[in-house]
């Protein structure tokens, strides 16, 4: 998306990149209008779709929406949003994974249970989720930016820090997160390098589902 900002900040709009095409069935473009729906759905709670309808929600939607008077698609590729007083933060909250546009389509036909069915535009397609255990991505082959070199992620929830030493060096997983430092250290496996920062950072990992094209499953 390209933004622009006019009037002292007064207006904000974004443009989809045009020509995006179809990725799932039943197809769902990525358009203006699609990505209002998404916003509607966040911040009108009588909507069928709304998101408090899916369960305990925490989100920045204050945070990215307080100052916002209305949004509207004004053709297929512009969402136009004016504010109430300039609000700084917008673009920055905007781009937060809380924020991330889902498709309608999806939303409509998973319900309640669309939050374990996610659907977005990036570079890998959610395969599986057992509750517990892992997550599993696919490598997206309509992936705008092209297919991904990595065809299958899968994220292993492993409790014990302990046990998932253990799996890095035996080579069971490739990449070891939120691990102390003192597990690493006790290490000498030639199979465990840490990257260990020289300050305390608080970080987050997410994936860009996108907003450039159409929603894969």
């Amino acid at each position: 998306m390209r933004s622009d900002a006019r009037a002292g900040c007064s207006r904000w709009s974004r443009r989809a990149r045009a020509g995006g095409r179809a990725l799932s069935a039943p197809r769902t473009p990525f358009n203006a209008p699609n990505y209002v729906k998404t916003i509607k759905r966040l911040l009108d709670k009588s909507d069928a779709d709304s998101i408090f309808n899916t369960g305990p929600v925490e989100s920045f939607i204050d945070d990215t929406y307080g100052e916002v008077a209305s949004y509207s698609a004004t053709d297929d590729n512009t969402v136009v949003f004016k504010f109430k007083e300039v609000s700084g933060p917008f673009t920055t909250n905007l781009a937060m994974v809380r924020n991330g546009v889902v498709s309608p389509t999806a939303v409509t036909k998973f319900g309640k249970d669309f939050r374990n069915h996610p659907v977005g535009t990036g570079p890998f397609i959610f395969k599986e989720y057992r509750q517990g255990d892992q997550v599993i991505l696919d490598a997206n082959p309509n992936y705008w930016g092209g297919k991904p070199q990595v065809d299958r992620i899968v994220f292993k929830i492993v409790p014990d820090a302990q046990a998932a030493l253990l799996a890095i060096k035996r080579g069971d997983v490739h990449i070891l997160a939120d691990v102390s430092v003192q597990t690493v250290c006790v290490s000498s496996s030639p199979r465990v390098v840490p990257r260990i920062p020289s300050v305390q950072l608080c970080a987050t990992l997410c994936f860009n589902f996108g907003c450039r094209h159409s929603w894969a499953p």
